[in-house]
């Protein structure tokens, strides 16, 4: 009986030694979670600690992770970092963009092209096209249409939809424009061409009006050049004109910039007539403005008051003149100014030259006559010319003037000249 006892208890003791491994031995699956302590894996050969493929799921819960397959090496691994929505944990940030509409969940984790996955890189660049969007399929859809460009107004008028700006340089505008990336913008600051458009300091300095003449020493066909270069004469054009080597002479003219001499001319009484020996002295600034359409002569206009405006100047004048207007001035008080030299003289003989001025005041016709002017064969420097300074009234009509050559010349001939200025006192 003892022994059938000790049998027996042998017997449960080995029972209850092997339970634990039949158990184990019974349970294939184990719960890491609950059933594992301190675990170990660097000595595995292998290890996929996540989930893998090529579209990431469209539902994940905070906290997984998941590797895909096909997008570029370092921007393979996403985090679940609110409910369906991953977040890539690697790979190069790109430049902060523009906010997006209210309620948009999560960042671009996939750039696709047709349904084909592309690289995602720092930057996002549209060329063309329009972009809509597509919460159904959680995307947003580009296609080549939509976007044409920039509407252009000018002054509030459309001039076009174009994807690009383009500024031109014009006449009297220069364009210039620089990238400037570091403030993300192209920034243009146009500037005056002054071959066309005069600054303010170069029209304060009289540089596009100044005009320097040279003639060869002559007086006679003056050469200029404008700054700028003068394209065309045009009526009323003002030049700063100064003679730099000679005064002008009777017939004298101006060719600025090869564009043509032109007559250099004067107003007297209200007539355009030819200039005369010291009209333009040389190094003097003289006003000219440009006369006709076409021009055909640039005037000499008077600067200052009292002004000169009947003048009147002959030369090597050898016979008697009758009735010469001086000019019709209009009714005022003037000041006659008359001065005559010998120019020539007789071999033999002797004669001279008087002159009677004539004008109408309130009632009558005046006339006034000078003394005689010899004109003999010998030169004096004392009596060898006449002048006078008389001031008149005139009523209305014109003033003229007679010269008047008595005796004559036994061989030979004499001339004198004559210069008569008119001016206004009134």
């Amino acid at each position: 009986m003892l022994k059938d006892r000790l049998g027996f208890g042998f017997f449960r003791c080995a029972l209850l030694a092997w339970a634990p491994v039949l158990a184990v031995t019974a349970q294939t699956l184990v719960d890491l979670r609950t059933q594992s302590k301190s675990v170990d894996f660097s000595g595995a050969s292998t290890t996929k600690p996540m989930k893998a493929g090529t579209v990431l799921p469209a539902a994940c819960g905070l906290g997984e992770a998941f590797f895909q397959t096909n997008a570029p090496a370092g921007m393979n691994f996403y985090l679940c970092t609110a409910q369906n929505a991953w977040t890539l944990q690697s790979g190069s940030e790109g430049p902060a963009g523009p906010a997006g509409p209210a309620g948009a969940s999560g960042a671009i984790g996939i750039i696709q092209s047709a349904g084909a996955n592309l690289p995602v890189e720092s930057t996002l660049n549209f060329t063309g096209g329009g972009c809509t969007d597509d919460p159904t399929n959680s995307r947003t859809d580009c296609t080549g249409a939509g976007i044409a460009g920039l509407a252009i107004d000018v002054n509030g008028s459309a001039q076009g939809t174009q994807p690009t700006l383009n500024l031109i340089s014009g006449t009297g505008i220069i364009q210039a424009c620089a990238n400037n990336s570091g403030s993300n913008r192209v920034d243009c600051t146009p500037t005056l061409d002054t071959g066309y458009a005069p600054s303010r300091a170069m029209d304060q300095a009289g540089t596009d009006h100044s005009i320097i003449g040279t003639s060869g020493g002559a007086g006679s066909a003056f050469l200029g050049t404008g700054s700028p270069t003068l394209a065309a004469y045009t009526q009323n054009q003002t030049f700063s004109f100064i003679p730099s080597d000679s005064g002008c002479v009777v017939g004298a003219t101006l060719n600025i910039d090869g564009l043509g001499p032109i007559p250099l001319r004067k107003v007297v009484g209200g007539a355009v007539t030819a200039v005369g020996a010291g009209d333009c002295p040389q190094n003097v600034p003289t006003l000219l403005r440009a006369y006709g359409s076409p021009v055909s002569a640039f005037l000499l206009t008077p600067v200052g008051a009292p002004a000169t405006d009947w003048v009147s100047n002959i030369a090597g004048q050898s016979s008697s003149q009758s009735s010469v207007a001086l000019g019709t001035p209009g009714a005022g008080h003037y000041l006659l100014n008359y001065y005559a030299d010998q120019n020539s003289i007789c071999s033999t003989g002797s004669n001279s030259v008087s002159f009677t001025f004539s004008w109408t005041d309130g009632s009558s016709t005046r006339t006034v006559t000078t003394g005689s002017l010899a004109l003999s064969s010998a030169q004096s420097n004392a009596s060898g010319f006449l002048s006078g300074l008389m001031p008149i009234y005139i009523g209305s009509g014109a003033v003229t003037y007679t010269s008047t050559i008595s005796g004559s010349c036994g061989t030979g001939a004499s001339s004198y000249d004559l210069h008569v200025a008119l001016t206004r006192l009134q």
